[in-house]
């Protein structure tokens, strides 16, 4: 849908999921008396003329968002480790399909300030301690340590 790709095609299909059918639709191009496609103010024009309503792109993607949850949480439980025990969140992206953690340690409240690393997976440094200039500097053990040490915190 529009939320993976900003497009009329995913648009069409995203309306008719909204509505309850299947996920598919006809679009056309709406051509000008001179055979020029219809631009946006055109297409207002249009749709006055003959009475119906017109809608932008952007307007479903933030309608989507605002409607729709789409990371989901699909399992929990505690997670010791070397550093100590985290609780771990798991969440599924329902747009992009990947799973998501976050391990959390300590009390977390909503006043206080907390200590949140969001690490940047990089295999070779997180599985095997590789040692070389990168994106991050943090490797996934250097995060649950510092957190640890905190006593309260979130590694996402």
């Amino acid at each position: 849908g529009v939320l993976t790709r900003a497009g009329h095609t995913e648009a069409g299909c995203d309306l008719a999921r909204m509505a309850g059918f299947s996920p598919a639709s006809v679009i056309v191009e709406v051509m000008n008396d001179d055979g020029t496609m219809a631009r946006r103010p055109d297409l207002e024009l249009f749709a006055e003329k003959h009475g119906i309503r017109i809608g932008a792109i952007a307007d479903l993607i933030h309608y989507r968002l605002s409607t729709e949850h789409t990371i989901v949480r699909i399992g929990e439980r505690d997670l010791p480790t070397v550093h100590g025990t985290f609780r771990l969140f798991s969440y599924e992206d329902r747009i992009e399909g990947g799973v998501h953690m976050a391990m959390v340690m300590g009390d977390i409240r909503r006043d206080d300030p907390t200590l949140v690393r969001v690490h940047v997976v990089d295999p070779l440094r997180d599985l095997v301690g590789a040692e070389y200039t990168g994106p991050s500097n943090w490797t996934l053990w250097a995060a649950l340590q510092r957190v640890a040490q905190e006593g309260r915190g979130v590694v996402v």
